[in-house]
């Protein structure tokens, strides 16, 4: 038998050479893209790490390696990944941490390492929402940021105690009492109280409310602030008087007589001022409007009426009138205090205020008090202290009585009205007290309760022609009791 004789190369001939070629190169160049896309065993799986998203599957079911060109996502940036459990039923996404020591300092090692690297400093406070969304126990969670250099000693108990509120308190303080040393409790401590100051909301502020009751007008309204003096600093413009409504320092809510005055003077304005549907439903220039003090939405709040006090009575010391101020922090009320502008307290002290004092005024003669104010201002006296003068003209008419001569002294001890700023008065007469009470129509008879003496008299002079409209002329005996 002859034995196989080698086969003849393919190359020999010149069209096999060429042909040999190329396929040569075909087989190269396979076995070349074959070897470039196989993986390498070495860097497979080598990244991210424990917290890492899974990486991808291709179609055919193998895994393709990880992009390590960028670091890997933390987990408080909502990255959706493998296992991820949301937070509440529309939340972000977020893979919880895990629940043993070891694996939650790796995970939280990582994580605090990649926040370095960015240079991200915001990332302690997400941090801890995730681990107490994890469930992970809040002594375990301050292990693992102090030892994961998450931030100071100071900065972790205080986030902690922040969002934990106190009831972990204890906890995040005794490890990390544990991990940094009695030299550090001082400042753990004072890092737990500033948590705890974090973790109780403040409480939003106390509304205060100025209830309108304007002359002529539909219906009463409310303005609210959270600042008492928005209110009676900054009134609705556009009425031609402001009157408004407060309680001395002296008034007693126990007594009967004060309370019984107080609530028939409320009673008799928020009965006869309005108007009803026909009334306007806009400030007007010749509508006089009482402004009442109502009480703040919190027990706890400062009364408004204190606030309206202490600001009146620190201005009426500045200019040397301490006997006026010197009422509304002994007596009760309440007090009427009348302006053009829509403001308490006058810009100059040229701006005239016209102040009443109820405290001894009989609940008989309330309706007349009210009736003096809630009247229409007449166009030529709009905006000017003539207005203020009518209504004093008015108040001291419902009170008069047959004086003598002799009694015109410089201190009645009946003054109740009294003027504050505009010019200086050329006469003046204290209104003395009516012999009979002057009540609404139809209301039984009340008996008048007198006032008593006190130093405010304004001191009456001879009669003149007075030159300023709140100066009236002098009681005489041919007086008379006057009222609507």
């Amino acid at each position: 038998m002859t034995p196989n004789q080698p086969r003849e190369r393919c190359d020999r001939s010149a069209d096999g050479a060429v042909l040999g070629r190329i396929v040569l190169a075909g087989l190269c160049a396979l076995s070349l893209l074959c070897g470039c896309a196989a993986p390498r065993p070495d860097r497979v799986g080598a990244f991210p790490g424990p917290t890492g998203p899974s990486a991808p599957a291709t179609p055919h079911g193998k895994t393709q390696p990880p992009d390590l060109t960028v670091p890997p996502a933390s987990q408080w940036d909502g990255q959706p990944s493998a296992g991820a459990a949301p937070a509440g039923p529309e939340g972000p996404a977020f893979t919880p941490f895990s629940a043993n020591l070891p694996d939650l300092r790796r995970e939280v090692a990582l994580i605090c390492g990649s926040a370095r690297m960015g240079k991200r400093g915001d990332g302690l406070a997400p941090l801890v929402t995730d681990l107490y969304r994890s469930g992970v126990d809040p002594a375990l969670a301050t292990e693992a940021l102090i030892q994961g250099d998450c931030g100071s000693v100071s900065a972790v108990v205080t986030e902690l105690v922040a969002q934990g509120g106190s009831e972990v308190a204890d906890q995040v303080q005794q490890r990390a009492l544990s991990l940094s040393g009695s030299r550090a409790a001082d400042t753990i401590r004072a890092a737990a109280a500033a948590g705890l100051v974090k973790a109780t909301p403040s409480p939003p502020p106390p509304t205060y409310g100025m209830a309108y009751f304007p002359s002529g007008a539909a219906q009463s309204g409310v303005v609210t602030a959270t600042t008492p003096g928005a209110l009676y600093g900054h009134a609705t413009p556009g009425y031609g008087v402001y009157t408004f409504v407060l309680l001395g320092a002296g008034f007693d809510p126990a007594k009967e007589a004060d309370r019984a005055r107080y609530g028939e003077l409320l009673r008799v304005i928020e009965t006869y001022v309005l108007a009803g549907e026909q009334g306007a439903h806009t400030p007007r220039a010749e509508a006089h409007s009482f402004l009442i003090a109502t009480y703040s939405d919190r027990a706890t709040a400062p009364d408004l009426s204190a606030a309206m006090r202490a600001d009146l009575g620190q201005y009426l010391k500045r200019h040397d009138r301490s006997a006026l101020a010197e009422r509304l922090t002994t007596r009760p009320g309440p007090f009427l205090i009348s302006s053009l502008e829509p403001r308490l307290l006058p810009r100059t002290a040229a701006a005239p205020r016209l102040v009443a004092d109820l405290s001894d005024i009989g609940t008989g003669y309330l309706y007349a008090v009210v009736d003096a104010y809630d009247r229409p201002i007449p166009p030529e006296q709009q905006g000017r202290s003539e207005a203020l003068a009518a209504i004093r003209d008015r108040l001291l008419g419902l009170f008069s009585r047959p004086v003598p001569a002799a009694d015109l002294s410089p201190a009645l001890p009946d003054a109740w009205v009294f003027r504050v700023g505009g010019p200086p008065p050329v006469v003046a007469a204290p209104a003395a007290m009516p012999e009979a009470p002057m009540a609404e129509p139809g209301a039984p008879v009340a008996k008048p309760e007198l006032p008593t003496a006190t130093p405010e008299a304004t001191p009456a002079a001879t009669p003149a022609t007075p030159a300023d409209p709140f100066a009236p002329a002098p009681a005489t005996p041919d007086s008379n009791p006057s009222a609507r």
